[in-house]
């Protein structure tokens, strides 16, 4: 009997507690305000963009977390509640869609792509050397 009583303080101090920096008590600050589709909030250090209808008649929607590498050790979520989590800044990118590498040499960060599945479609020769 002695033993289950000194085993049970052992039992609660194992309890890994889950820190998951998304309580209801943070403030929640929208990023953006006409979107209808998407929604960007901030929590903290914590960015989390959800996408509501990704493409026409979808059933499910999408929801992301983006956190800054450098805090990625103390920050903790449930993944259970994100569709991926992205640690920012992103460095490298693989995109199927020729729109998107327009969007990224708009924003002069065409070096960050490093992969699409065919570079016949690429109509910038910069883009498809280096690919």
């Amino acid at each position: 009997m002695k033993t289950t009583w000194l085993l049970i303080p052992f039992l609660f101090a194992c309890n890994k507690q889950v820190n998951n920096n998304l309580n209801s008590s943070a403030k929640s600050v929208s990023l953006i305000e006409d979107a209808q589709g998407l929604n960007i909030t901030k929590q903290g250090e914590i960015t989390i963009i959800e996408v509501k209808k990704p493409w026409p008649n979808a059933q499910k929607s999408f929801r992301y977390a983006c956190i800054p590498k450098e805090k990625s050790t103390v920050i903790s979520l449930d993944k259970a509640l994100f569709d991926a989590v992205v640690f920012t800044p992103v460095k490298r990118i693989v995109t199927t869609a020729t729109t998107h590498i327009s969007f990224l040499d708009e924003l002069e960060v065409n070096s960050s792509l490093v992969g699409f599945p065919n570079t016949e479609y690429i109509s910038n020769p910069e883009i498809r050397k280096r690919i």
